[in-house]
């Protein structure tokens, strides 16, 4: 019931091949800095929805292995448009480490309404698991003693895409996290106002993190002093992702 996928596995090595490579200095950092931090983000998706469908499992909705949720296989989590290609290209035209993922929960089969704001804050619980575990080691000053400079700005810029995907997945809008956490305890009347919001609501926030300036800026910036109060060099996310986008250093 709970293991790693193949898909899984393969994306770790692909993570795992492109940080040594990085870590060592062998290879043009620019091209393996964006094969990092896309397969780690995916990584990160995994996780996250790992963490709603294993919560969901212990809150009563035992349908949850049948589905293949706690495998971590990343084509359980995703459909290709909503879930893999406009997160994945709001990640790399601007940085945005936006939610992307689902895990279908047989709500009715919970055992309470707190079980359900459980099971909505368990992803990004994950997430922040992951956040603390890429930003640990930059606030031991480990990249002062190990491993070449480009892989600990890749590190950075991953863990801050994680802390971005956080404080937007709290958000209180139908359709996120933050949502999920509260909905169950709002009036009946309230949620089925909502509810046709969720429908269109993700896309909406997307085009305004696109199109209105300042906006998507201003939840990197909040990330960035977040990691620089655990005692993160803030410039080092910035030098990652130029080197991310290798393809605009390309003459």
């Amino acid at each position: 019931m709970i293991g790693l996928s193949s898909n899984f596995r393969w994306l770790l090595l692909l993570v795992a091949v492109s940080g040594l490579l990085l870590f060592t200095g062998s290879s043009d950092a620019g091209p393996v800095v964006f094969v990092f931090v896309m397969a780690g983000w995916v990584a990160s998706i995994c996780i996250h929805e790992f963490g709603h469908a294993l919560v969901a499992w212990y809150g009563g909705d035992h349908a949850i292995p049948s589905q293949g949720y706690l495998t971590l296989d990343p084509a359980r989590y995703v459909d290709p448009v909503n879930s893999l290609l406009w997160p994945s290209l709001l990640v790399v035209i601007g940085a945005f480490g936006f939610p992307g993922g689902a895990v279908y929960v047989n709500v009715g089969a919970l055992r309470s309404d707190r079980w359900r704001s459980a099971v909505s804050a368990a992803g990004p619980l994950g997430s922040l698991l992951v956040f603390v575990v890429l930003v640990l080691p930059l606030s031991l000053g480990l990249d002062q003693h190990l491993g070449a400079p480009a892989f600990w700005n890749a590190v950075a810029l991953l863990a801050e895409l994680q802390m971005v995907g956080i404080l937007l997945n709290l958000l209180p809008i139908p359709g996120f996290d933050g949502y999920g956490i509260l909905e169950p305890h709002l009036p009946v009347d309230l949620r089925r106002s909502l509810e046709p919001a969720k429908a269109w609501a993700t896309l909406a926030l997307m085009a305004v993190l696109v199109m209105v300036p300042g906006v998507g800026g201003s939840f990197f910036r909040a990330a960035d002093r977040i990691t620089t109060a655990m005692n993160v060099d803030d410039e080092m996310a910035w030098d990652g992702y130029r080197s991310f986008r290798f393809w605009r250093n390309i003459r």
